[in-house]
């Protein structure tokens, strides 16, 4: 048989198969003339798809606005809590380490050093605590519908960006206050624009962590035991109660391999002006933000076709 003899026939099959498809079609009640889709799996599947991402932006929205409402739907102060959490372990903090320890936290209040930290610490923290079950308390909705998984952390963070914010705000009215409670109200460096850099770092370490833990979480749920207690060294394994000049010189290469060292400090220097001869942490930070999302990123589409079998 020759090449032409093959492709005739190959013709003439698939007009048969056309012909029983329309068949079927006018027995089903169909179009007669629809056109079949033909889904094939992506050909890169080490990062997700930015167009998918953006078709799904409405998705994306109501998620961020359902975590937010779900965090303090059943709270009798409602978003209250966003304002209290920080400031009431300000109060603390200001009592144990300021009052009681005396730590010197040179130029500035204690209470405004201990904010400018506690804000950025609970934002890494929750985003921390609540990506290790990330999936698996959205699994009502992964496993019914198709969407780009990738918008869960992506909700993650923009949710708590809203508690960001208002936190921001309470720092920056405690610094205000110290012109009628304290000696003066102390008023933002010409640096403080900056602080807008140290704060997109922040938010990208937090997607970092939300999508190595979202991924991890998973299928090793001894994550869940370890939270609790890196949650607590980050407390004191980054310059929050204490100012960094306290930390040994000579040991601040290791202590800057925390990420939010170089974030917290370069936040501060931005704001206060305090801790500028340690700004160069910031590289270090912003090299780990580089390479842990990468992996994130990397590591969560490659594994998240295989969620629901862990569900």
């Amino acid at each position: 048989m020759t090449t032409d003899d093959s492709a005739t026939e190959a013709l003439e099959s698939a007009r048969s198969a056309r012909d029983a498809s329309r068949l079927r079609a006018d027995h089903d009640g169909r179009d007669p003339d629809w056109t079949p889709v033909l889904i094939e799996p992506k050909t890169n599947s080490y990062f997700p798809d930015l167009r998918e991402l953006w078709e799904f932006r409405n998705l994306l929205r109501t998620l961020m606005w359902r975590n937010f409402r779900v965090r303090y739907r059943n709270a009798a102060l409602g978003v209250m809590w966003v304002v209290l959490q920080p400031l009431i372990l300000m109060l603390v903090f200001v009592q144990v380490f300021n009052v009681w320890a005396r730590i010197d936290v040179q130029e500035i209040p204690y209470s405004v050093h201990a904010i400018s930290g506690l804000v950025l610490l609970f934002f890494a923290n929750r985003m921390v605590s609540e990506s290790i079950n990330l999936v698996r308390s959205n699994q009502s909705l992964t496993r019914k519908v198709y969407f780009p998984k990738m918008l869960l952390p992506c909700a993650l963070v923009g949710s708590e960006l809203m508690d960001l914010a208002v936190g921001l705000v309470l720092m920056f009215v405690i610094m205000l206050l110290y012109g009628f409670f304290g000696d003066g109200p102390i008023y933002p460096e010409p640096t403080a624009p900056l602080a807008i850099f140290f704060l997109l770092l922040l938010v990208g370490w937090g997607f970092a962590l939300s999508t190595c833990l979202a991924a991890l979480g998973i299928r090793y749920h001894d994550l869940i035991l370890i939270i609790p207690i890196v949650m607590l060294l980050q407390m004191y394994l980054a310059p929050v109660i204490y100012p960094i000049t306290a930390v040994d010189p000579d040991r601040m290469v290791y202590y800057a391999l925390n990420p939010m060292v170089g974030i917290v400090n370069g936040f501060r220097w931005a704001v206060l002006g305090i801790g500028g001869e340690y700004l160069w942490t910031a590289w270090i930070s912003i090299a780990a933000v580089f390479l842990l999302g990468l992996f994130g990123v990397v590591y969560f589409s490659r594994t998240e076709r295989s969620f629901n079998d862990f569900l």
